[in-house]
């Protein structure tokens, strides 16, 4: 039987988890240095995954707008889009707020573990940096050099120029228009080979991002991750399964259906 992409993804993390763990617990003098030789595998790997974003997400924006040939109906689809996900960022984020903290506080989270877990993953430096300003957030939405958002990974910056890049295509002509949608289509084509070439890498990559953080942390701090990822997991199905009486009450479409 072939194994699903998710299956094979699975796989690697259980086998990164239970060989991270019992080589933490073996003590071994055998290959010391083996979780920092392994280490660099994942990163590569995420590094790939990264690789493609951006130029995917911009091919993607500009052949689903300037492939319309009606501006009233990128508008109209724009502006429901967009509204849609600001409603669900709230929607979210309050359901967030509210379940989160009652689930975080059943768990008995070691001190120790914890600040170990955070300094192996970098964020122990960054969870206290100070948020910047409303009004340079604001400012920084429009980008004075939209190549810079790109090679700094300034996703929303970088979006809204592409979409009001987009929008100025379908006031140009029709030809010279078409040959950049098509330029950006076959972009976005290669994008998704790659996307099924790393892919097929992802048990391998998953495998070398768990076991290097197994192996070094122990199983206490990886038990913190586990519980943090089981927490997650769990308020994303809430919301998910919330969104079916939502359907059935707001719209047309039936449940079975959706």
């Amino acid at each position: 039987m072939k194994l699903t992409s998710s299956s094979r993804i699975l796989i690697g993390l259980c086998l990164g988890l239970v060989f991270g763990i019992i080589y933490s617990i073996s003590n071994t003098e055998f290959l010391p240095s083996l979780p920092a030789y392994i280490a660099p595998i994942g990163s590569l790997w995420v590094n790939a995954i990264r690789m493609v974003v951006i130029p995917l997400l911009m091919s993607l924006l500009i052949t689903a707008i300037a492939g319309q040939s009606n501006g009233k109906v990128v508008a109209q689809l724009g502006g429901k889009t967009i509204g849609l996900f600001v409603s669900f960022i709230l929607c979210s984020s309050l359901f967030a707020l509210i379940l989160a903290p009652p689930l975080i506080s059943q768990l008995d989270i070691d001190p120790v573990a914890s600040a170990a877990l955070l300094q192996s993953t970098g964020f122990e430096s960054t969870s206290s940096a100070a948020l910047p300003p409303f009004s340079d957030w604001l400012v920084s939405l429009i980008p004075s050099n939209p190549f810079a958002a790109a090679v700094d990974g300034a996703i929303l910056p970088l979006l809204i120029f592409t979409g009001l890049f987009a929008v100025a295509l379908l006031r140009i002509e029709a030809k010279q228009r078409q040959t950049i949608v098509e330029f950006f289509s076959a972009i976005k084509a290669a994008m998704f080979v790659l996307i099924a070439w790393i892919m097929m890498l992802a048990p391998i990559g998953i495998f070398a991002l768990v076991f290097p953080l197994a192996a070094t942390l122990g199983l206490s701090a990886v038990t913190v991750l586990g519980s943090f990822v089981a927490i997650v997991c769990t308020l994303l199905t809430l919301y998910m399964l919330l969104l079916y009486p939502l359907i059935a009450a707001l719209t047309n479409i039936s449940i079975r259906q959706f």
